[in-house]
């Protein structure tokens, strides 16, 4: 090999090396991470970052209800039941309402479904998920009387809540019962759905968005180039690869030429 050849060569070593280092970095780290994805737990992290889930255009289907009790905010979106915007549930039905009524000496949140009825502690811990077996019928409403006891209308009446958290007695029309009684027989609270604050609301969108994208995906797809343009992106990384391996191919073979 004469000197220009020489010199030409070397130069497009350069060239290739500088183009590919970026793209073999991104293997490697990649690479390294997917080894190691028990350890890191990839499959149980969900993306946190929005113009990630922009990009793979992830929206969260199902509308956002909240109620507020006892300045806590119980709210459910696509299946998932969150308390104060932290997931409490998940494949639980849209809630008809949620409120706080009084155990014993404390206070327990209840939401409840059409035909499940979920408790939990004010600090958002769950007590119990109780379904349509251990309740009076299906839930319409949910409320408190002035005692403070759960009270659940099911359309032909009204229930309150023994101390169990697992009996119920009909409600007496003096007591305040179903919907369809006169005001003045009404002394229930029934609870009705909330504004969800902003960013409470922009809190949940993102979780939700986040389930769907695990960062195992994420790495998996940034690895194989389809994060970056499809199959296009595929292609831009087997040409990495092979800038690689042409890279030690003519590395070594510049220095066998170097020792001769």
């Amino acid at each position: 090999m004469n000197r220009p050849e020489k010199k030409h060569f070397l130069r497009s070593h350069r060239i290739i090396g500088l183009a590919a280092s970026i793209l073999v970095i991104i293997l490697v780290v990649t690479g390294w991470m997917l080894n190691h994805t028990e350890r890191l737990k990839l499959d149980d992290r969900p993306v946190p970052y929005g113009w990630v889930l922009d990009w793979y255009e992830i929206s969260p289907k199902g509308v956002l209800v909240s109620f507020k009790t006892q300045n806590h905010w119980i709210s459910h979106l696509g299946g998932v039941l969150f308390f104060d915007g932290k997931t409490a549930a998940s494949d639980f039905p849209a809630p008809v309402g949620a409120t706080a009524f009084r155990n014993g000496n404390d206070f327990i949140l209840a939401v409840a479904g059409p035909d499940q009825l979920a408790f939990f502690t004010r600090n958002g811990d769950i007590i119990d998920i109780i379904d349509k077996r251990d309740l009076p019928g299906t839930i319409n409403l949910v409320g408190h009387n002035p005692e403070e006891r759960l009270i659940a209308d099911i359309g032909t009446g009204a229930f309150i809540l023994g101390d169990d958290l697992m009996t119920w007695q009909p409600l007496a029309k003096g007591e305040g019962s179903g919907a369809g009684l006169g005001e003045g027989e009404n002394s229930v609270t029934w609870a009705q759905a909330d504004i969800t604050p902003k960013p409470l609301a922009d809190s949940i969108f993102a979780r939700m968005r986040g389930n769907h994208l695990n960062m195992e995906r994420l790495i998996l797809d940034l690895h194989s180039g389809r994060f970056f343009a499809g199959s296009w992106g595929v292609l831009m990384m087997d040409l990495a690869a092979l800038a690689l391996l042409f890279l030690a191919l003519s590395g070594a073979y510049n220095a066998l030429r170097r020792d001769k």
